[in-house]
């Protein structure tokens, strides 16, 4: 995949997230942690994942991989703090493949998730 290819879905991950979040900011709390059936249960579960998996792929881009007990790791209990380190991590990931060139190649072990 091209650089640019790569920056247009950082962007859209990075848009997406926000969306979800202003979306869901406005629900009770109560109702983010209501175990929905979905795989990750909760929308706070869920958003705790997209939150480790985006760190995994940093990590893999950096070749500093990550290290958590399971995909279902709770990072951040506080529904705020989850919000605000989803968007640092999206700025990261954004900042560090802008920062990719055509000549630059990941990792191996980001060629399969």
């Amino acid at each position: 995949m091209s650089t640019g290819g790569l920056c247009l879905q950082a962007r859209y991950n990075q848009w997406m997230d926000e969306r979800l979040y202003a979306v869901t900011a406005s629900l009770a709390e109560a109702v983010r942690r209501r175990d929905l059936g979905a795989f990750f249960k909760p929308l706070h579960g869920t958003f705790n994942h997209i939150l480790l998996v985006d760190r995994l792929w940093i990590g893999r881009m950096t070749d500093h991989p990550c290290h958590f007990d399971s995909l279902d790791q709770e990072l951040y209990r506080d529904f705020e703090q989850l919000r605000t380190q989803q968007r640092e991590t999206d700025a990261d990931l954004l900042h560090r493949v802008r920062a990719l060139t055509a000549h630059d190649s990941l990792p191996a072990s980001t060629t399969s998730a």
